[in-house]
């Protein structure tokens, strides 16, 4: 926008319709400048409407991206290859893990023969005990009591749990010979075979590795972006407060328009009557010039203002660009591969490797496995024999106890019969105690001979399973939540770098600080000709500013307008503050995002 006066003379700028007509085509021309720029933050306002939204998408996506990661598919898949891992240790020490187990397991064996032994005497007590509990029901001389049925069911159930008991420590004896079978084949693994698995251990320890890493990668991740979401927030609050000043400078340009319109009607000399002005025509003009200076430095603050504001905004717009770009880095650290795939993909070829290594040791571990199979079976039906053992002790716990309520209504004639009443009791409980600890050795000798027997499943022969087949079946579960994965991630890409690529665009187009520059400073050329035309450098008294203070005061919004004015009066006139609108926090608008 250019204005210019056809002339810079004094007549000529004394030329009331010249100037006049001057005066009301800058009025236009800065009401169409208000219009105009309202259209370029309109599209800043959509473009971040969108960034808001797109931002808002990528939260939740990140989320659920990180919520996957930790499922129970990825989580069964780590504790599966940490099994496999272990098993193929097992297999790789052939002189140290392998053998070492199977030597515990027997030490462990020698541990139940001994605890066999210990049952097997608390048994015979209660045989003894079943004797004498006859020997002291003859002595009783109540007839209305019949403890007949005590020692009978005394007597049976000990020579049941006796026979349980032997039944137990033969099969025991029986496993020992098989730990020797199983123990010699381990110890013929040869020194290359342990070399080969070795490799193997390599590749599933790499792949646990991984696992783990990528879930520490998402949960430190995760709080990194909800900082930097966090930081967006405040961004776009700071966007949205930088919106506002065309709203502003707007309102201020329009008085800027009124006080020109003020000049107007003063240099025609319609102004003094509206304004019940009663002065010589030097008083006129002093109050012409000191108005148009008074606008000018409105006009070159709010053009200072609105630079400043839009500076800011296209700083902040840059840094959203940034903030959308650092996001995408950080997902595609954690969740992608190291050629651009999926990282779970690269995991499967791994494991895939490490399969084809196992499979060539199939036959020479089917004998350990049908051994160690034998072995647990053996477990499981000792297992079965202790739970009746322990049953057989429940029995006979509440047999004692009802002898020995009954031996307590007869008085001292029941006393010898309620002493061997609470010593069957207390043999129960020693025989329940010892049944249980062998239970425990038992499953504890379970569990040893269920990881031998995972270490030793053949990788795929006619009768085998490879050790490593529930691990695939395991990473096969991932395989569909790897492609969800990696089209997120495409998406995420996609996103973040066309909302990147807008913010950057709309950030780098904003020119209207520029033209509203321009326009200001030819306005401020137009007044200040004017101001020096009708004042010269005369200063305006103290009456002339109580004057513009009156009629301009009016008019003020905002306190930025009231500070210049009265920097203009050089403190001639004091213009009281009032306070203005707290602009909005990142707290604020949370919800744009959580």
């Amino acid at each position: 926008m250019t204005l210019q006066l056809q002339t810079s003379s004094l007549k000529d700028l004394r030329d009331t319709s010249s100037v006049a007509k001057t005066l009301t085509n800058l009025e236009a021309s800065l009401a169409t400048l208000i219009g105009a720029s309202g259209d370029d933050f309109l599209h800043c306002g959509d473009v971040l409407g969108k960034a808001v939204t797109t931002f808002g998408t990528l939260a939740t996506s990140l989320e659920q991206l990180s919520v996957h990661l930790h499922s129970d598919d990825v989580e069964c898949a780590i504790q599966a290859l940490r099994a496999a891992l272990h098993s193929v240790h097992q297999m790789s020490s052939v002189d140290d893990s392998s053998s070492g187990l199977l030597a515990e397991l027997d030490g462990r064996t020698a541990k139940c023969v001994h605890r066999l032994a210990v049952l097997s005497g608390i048994v015979g007590e209660i045989l003894t005990l079943g004797i004498n509990g006859k020997i002291q029901v003859a002595l009783v001389s109540s007839g209305s009591i019949d403890f007949s049925v005590f020692t009978t069911e005394i007597s049976r159930l000990g020579q049941l749990a006796k026979d349980y008991n032997d039944q137990a420590l033969s099969r025991l004896t029986n496993v020992h010979d098989d730990l020797s079978s199983a123990k010699k084949v381990y110890d013929d693994f040869t020194t290359h075979e342990a070399k080969e698995l070795e490799t193997v251990q390599g590749r599933i320890d790499a792949s646990v590795s991984i696992l783990a890493e990528r879930q520490r990668k998402a949960a430190a991740s995760s709080d990194s972006i909800a900082v930097k979401l966090t930081q967006v927030a405040a961004r776009v609050t700071s966007v949205i407060g930088e919106l506002q000043v065309n709203d502003s400078v707007s309102q201020r340009i329009d008085h800027v328009r009124t006080a020109i319109g003020l000049v107007r009607s003063l240099i025609d000399d319609s102004a003094a009557a509206q304004f019940q002005l009663d002065w010589t025509e030097a008083n006129r003009h002093a109050m012409i010039a000191a108005l148009s200076r008074l606008q000018v430095a409105q006009l070159n603050g709010a053009a200072h203002d609105y630079s400043t504001e839009v500076d800011r905004l296209k700083t902040n717009l840059m840094s959203l660009a940034r903030d959308a770009s650092d996001i995408l880095a950080q997902a595609l650290d954690v969740f992608g591969g190291s050629s651009g795939g999926m990282f779970v993909t690269e995991i499967e070829q791994e494991v895939a490797r490490a399969s084809t290594l196992l499979s060539s040791y199939d036959k020479a571990r089917t004998h350990t496995c049908q051994v160690i199979g034998s072995i647990s079976d053996t477990f499981r039906t000792m297992s079965d024999d202790l739970e009746a053992i322990k049953s057989i002790d429940k029995d006979m716990r509440i047999m004692g106890l009802n002898a020995t309520l009954k031996c307590g209504r007869l008085g001292d004639n029941g006393r010898a019969l309620g002493v061997v009443a609470h010593e069957l009791r207390a043999c129960s409980r020693r025989t329940e105690d010892c049944a249980i600890d062998i239970s425990q050795n038992l499953e504890s000798m379970l569990t040893m001979a269920a990881q031998l027997s995972a270490s030793t499943q053949n990788a795929g022969g006619e009768t085998g399973e490879h050790p490593l087949a529930t691990i695939e079946t395991s990473l096969a579960s991932l395989t569909p939540l790897g492609a969800r994965v990696s089209e997120a991630l495409a998406d995420l890409r996609a996103n973040t770098e066309a909302l990147a690529a807008t913010l950057e665009k709309t950030a780098t187009g904003i020119e209207v600080h520029r033209r509203v520059s321009a326009a200001a400073n030819d306005a401020m050329t137009v007044l200040g000709k004017i101001a020096t035309g009708f004042g010269g450098a005369q200063e305006p008294d103290q009456a002339i500013h109580a004057e513009i203070l009156r009629l301009m005061m009016p008019h003020y919004t905002m306190n930025r307008e009231r500070t210049i004015h009265q920097q203009f009066s050089g403190g001639t006139v004091v213009i009281p503050m009032t306070p203005e609108n707290v602009p909005a926090s990142a707290a604020d608008i949370d919800d744009l995002f959580f």
